[in-house]
């Protein structure tokens, strides 16, 4: 039984920068052509390096997109995800995992392609769509060099720290062992003394 009805996705691909230009006798036939996919929480649904080109609309849920175990970015109900095959297919380039019970909505490539053919709005919401991806990765790559000229100052500082504390306690050290020697001879002279000493004079 579909969960989505096709007058119910052709809002949703209305609501997206890939669609949002497209005719709607274009968006009808692209959501009869659709399939739907609901998956469990930690479900992955692409994963890296994948020869797969399907391109998918999230009616709900949270997804995440993973490279390795680092978060790169998070994906929420009205995101589509799955475009670079479009434009330049190399395999998927990161894992698309699950955070949530989700629920999407599936286009092949070739579908999109054969509208494109018919309605270019479709290659201007893809380029839209490859834009501000692009500028999303832009960013992050800034903050993650943000990140980490912080970390390499904080290292620097903590280092620093570090020479500071050993210099001190090398400080410390030195100064206590003066006045610990000079008690020691001191308690040595008298105990020196003690043996020559009797009851009275002690």
């Amino acid at each position: 039984m579909s969960l989505t009805s096709i007058d119910q996705r052709i809002n949703i691909f209305r609501h997206t920068r890939l669609l949002c230009e497209a005719r709607t006798d274009t968006l009808a036939k692209l959501a009869e052509q659709a399939t739907e996919q609901a998956v469990q929480s930690n479900e992955t649904i692409i994963t890296q390096g994948d020869d797969t080109n399907d391109i998918y609309f999230i009616v709900e849920g949270d997804l995440l997109v993973k490279t390795g175990q680092h978060t790169i970015q998070s994906l929420k109900k009205g995101d589509v995800f799955g475009l670079y095959p479009l434009a330049d297919y190399k395999g998927r380039s990161a894992n698309i995992i699950a955070d949530t019970k989700s629920l999407l909505v599936k286009l092949k490539a070739e579908a999109y392609y054969a509208a494109a053919e018919k309605d270019l709005s479709l290659i201007k919401g893809l380029a839209r769509e490859i834009s501000e991806n692009t500028r999303n990765l832009i960013q992050l790559h800034d903050t993650i060099a943000s990140q980490r000229d912080e970390i390499e100052k904080q290292r620097a500082e903590l280092a620093e720290l570090n020479q500071t504390k050993d210099k001190l306690f090398s400080i410390m050290g030195h100064d206590l062992r003066s006045p610990v020697a000079s008690i020691i001879t001191l308690i040595e002279i008298l105990l020196s003394d003690l043996g020559n000493m009797n009851h009275k004079e002690i």
